[in-house]
């Protein structure tokens, strides 16, 4: 990259600055009446990456980032458990970042959703699968009335995409057992013991 040395709008000198290196750059503190000069530092545009800087008095400390950065894909994809019906069943699948919400996606039967997420952190190294698990929660709502979650899955990394598995059961809290109980009266409203035995007199 190029880093410009600015008076005004002059520029009065240019370094270029390779990686993590740094530049420095030796100048008049006073111009010929004695008055102090304000000098400036610029980066020159550098396609395809944004620049920060920070400034501490005389120190500038430029950082370069992506325009574009490169992601990962995060995958969930859904197990319904002793379900046979769960091809029309819908939940919804939620991106968590700590505890924001940072984005959800429906997701129906024995489907699968994917969420894009940065590659790598502030400082430009890529993400870990530990960091990852740390970083990104797979959270699930909406679940249809009558079944629950089990579990989700710990993530795994194949092919370079990070799976989850998200497992429903069927909800047996909220299923009951009716009893029918049948009962065979005479007309004189006498119990039957037996609806073959005896007449109805």
């Amino acid at each position: 990259a190029v880093v410009e040395l600015f008076n005004g709008n002059e520029k009065v000198a240019e370094k270029e600055i390779t990686g993590n290196d740094s530049v420095t750059f030796e100048v008049n503190k006073y111009d010929a009446s004695g008055k102090e000069i304000k000098y400036e530092l610029k980066e020159k545009e550098l396609e395809g990456y944004v620049s920060e800087v920070k400034k501490d008095e005389n120190n500038y400390e430029f950082t370069n980032k992506p325009e574009n950065p490169e992601k990962i894909t995060l995958k969930a994809s859904k197990k319904w458990l002793g379900v046979t019906n769960y091809q029309n069943l819908k939940a919804v699948i939620e991106l968590l970042n700590g505890n924001e919400k940072v984005a959800e996606k429906e997701i129906t039967g024995n489907g699968s959703v994917t969420f894009e997420v940065n590659k790598y952190d502030a400082d430009g190294k890529q993400l870990t699968l530990e960091q990852i698990k740390e970083k990104y929660t797979i959270k699930e709502t909406n679940i249809p009335e009558g079944y629950k979650l089990e579990s989700i899955s710990e993530p795994e990394e194949k092919d370079g995409v990070i799976k989850y598995t998200v497992t429903n059961v069927k909800d047996k809290e909220v299923y009951r057992t009716l009893i029918a109980k049948k009962q065979w009266l005479y007309r004189s409203g006498n119990e039957m013991s037996d609806r073959k035995s005896g007449s109805a007199g």
